[in-house]
């Protein structure tokens, strides 16, 4: 077998334009690295095939596109490659050597900082030999590179694909809209907007409003809906249900769209740099810096911040965002204030993450920039002394019994699933000061009824509560009076909070309704 190196020096000699995309020397210091890692001369020739064919049709490019590595059809040149070096059918590990050689060289270029590649569709289109779930060669396709393509010519298709996805994915959420529209959600679709107003939203000013405000309202609120709220029965975010009861039905573009949503997470940005095509931001929460495509939104964005979801994998890398003018001391105060509520989400998360609070509490965090930016708000958090988290001693088995009863009274009462879970906690903190008190019937009712004053919620219209247990109001009072002096409660008490009351205390803080 010859030498790989003259291989290479015989295909740079016949083809010199070659050399603008990927230097011969580049070449031949990527297989001498391998050789001295102890690679024999014919592996290494295989490599050299693999980049032969790749150079071999990328160079047909104009001069624009030397050193970017896009709109690379990798299956097409899969095909290519073992028409001349693969004597029978390929199989599984034909496709995986090719694919892995492919990927260890593009990884190569990618790392002097001199190329911009997608790896991306190097990945995609391996996976098309898995899409039925196991390895099945695909339809062979043919290379169809444009003589000349240039930088223009792919943005311009880039363009009409971005159109064509941008149609993809309205018309995939209008089906998930209307999917949550059947009688089955109606109670989740009235607590979402609930939980999304703040329980202050004025129906004659709605329906005073301009088509365009309205339209806005609901592209904000399903934008809510769909990421940020949880479902009562189950906790899940629409969308995750959505796709795993529909799974199966979805196509393959909705499947791909589906699991790119599905790693979209929130975000606010202040924006650092701006350009017509894309912006720069700083995460002001998580304090990384974000690149995405220029919103369509008209005016300046330099002393604006953006929040909503974003996705930085996959298609789809930007969703509904809003921007709101905001000085540096307004960022600032922002993310001060969005900071704090954080620590109080980990007085009952002690191990949560600021993707865990947000992926939680997305709502308080929306309704907290609504207040800061539009009203004459300098905080909207409650200043007083917080009671201790109380580390967790007693092994929940131990009151297994109680907690199922619990949880069965407070979802036939219509507590979500989440606020079932605080429901519990809130239990097992007072069993592990008085065991016996706490496995009583009138404790078992106390808890729903402290659960509830705690997060400023009206039972008492259900005065068969009482009852339910088997125990009457008097003692019930006494009980819940027991739990409330045993672990320092207070209103709004973080420890026990769910997405309801962060927001009903948020609004009772800037109305000055609470007694804090």
């Amino acid at each position: 077998m010859e030498n790989v190196y003259a291989l290479v020096k015989r295909f740079y000699l016949a083809h010199g334009r070659a050399n603008i995309f990927v230097a011969r020397t580049l070449v031949e210091r990527y297989l001498r690295a391998a050789a001295w890692r102890g690679r024999s001369n014919e592996d290494l020739c295989t490599d050299w095939y693999c980049i032969e064919d790749f150079l071999t049709v990328i160079q047909r490019r104009d001069d624009s596109l030397a050193r970017l590595f896009i709109r690379i059809d990798y299956l097409a040149l899969f095909f290519r490659y073992a028409d001349a070096h693969i004597d029978r059918r390929p199989l599984k590990r034909h496709a995986e050597d090719y694919f892995a050689r492919m990927r260890a060289f593009l990884t190569y270029l990618e790392d002097t900082g001199d190329y911009d590649i997608d790896i991306g569709e190097l990945d995609a289109d391996l996976e098309m030999f898995y899409i039925t779930g196991r390895f099945r060669l695909p339809e062979r396709v043919m290379w169809e590179e444009i003589e000349g393509l240039t930088i223009e010519d792919i943005e311009e298709d880039e363009r009409i694909e971005m159109e064509e996805l941008n149609i993809q994915l309205n018309d995939l959420l209008h089906r998930i809209g209307e999917y949550f529209r059947c009688p089955a959600y109606q109670l989740d679709i009235g607590r979402a907007a609930t939980i999304y107003t703040g329980g202050l939203y004025d129906m004659n000013e709605y329906e005073h409003a301009s088509e365009e405000e309205k339209e806005t309202f609901w592209l904000r609120f399903w934008d809510y809906f769909f990421f940020d709220y949880h479902l009562i029965a189950t906790d899940e975010t629409p969308i995750a249900h959505y796709s795993e009861h529909m799974w199966k039905k979805l196509s393959y573009d909705d499947r791909e769209i589906i699991g790119d949503l599905l790693a979209a997470r929130f975000a606010l940005l202040a924006v650092t740099e701006e350009y017509d095509d894309h912006v720069v931001c700083r995460d002001i929460l998580r304090d990384e810096e974000v690149v995405l495509p220029h919103p369509d939104i008209p005016g300046s964005l330099s002393k604006s911040i953006l929040f909503g979801h974003i996705c930085d994998e996959g298609m789809m890398m930007l969703n509904y965002i809003t921007a709101i003018p905001a000085s540096k001391r307004l960022q600032k105060r922002i993310g001060d204030t969005i900071q704090r509520e954080y620590k109080l989400f980990r007085m009952q998360a002690h191990e949560a993450t600021m993707d865990d609070f947000l992926e939680r509490e997305a709502a308080l965090v929306r309704h907290t920039i609504h207040v800061l930016s539009t009203l004459a708000q300098l905080d909207v958090l409650p200043r007083r002394l917080l009671p201790a988290a109380i580390p967790r001693t007693i092994d929940p088995h131990v009151c297994a019994e109680e907690l199922g009863a619990l949880q069965i009274i407070a979802d036939k009462i219509g507590f979500s699933r989440h606020s079932q879970v605080l429901m519990c906690e809130l239990f097992l903190d007072y069993a592990q000061s008085d065991l016996a008190r706490a496995q009583t019937a009138e404790t078992l009712t106390a808890t729903i009824f402290l659960f509830a004053e705690i997060n400023d919620i009206d039972l008492s219209p259900i005065t068969e509560l009482y009852h339910v247990l088997g125990s009457d109001q008097k003692t019930v009072r006494a009980a819940l009076a027991r739990m409330r002096t045993a672990l320092r409660c207070v209103t709004y008490d973080p420890r026990y909070l769910g997405e309801e009351g962060f927001v009903t205390m948020l609004y009772s803080v800037v109305h000055g309704k609470a007694n804090f």
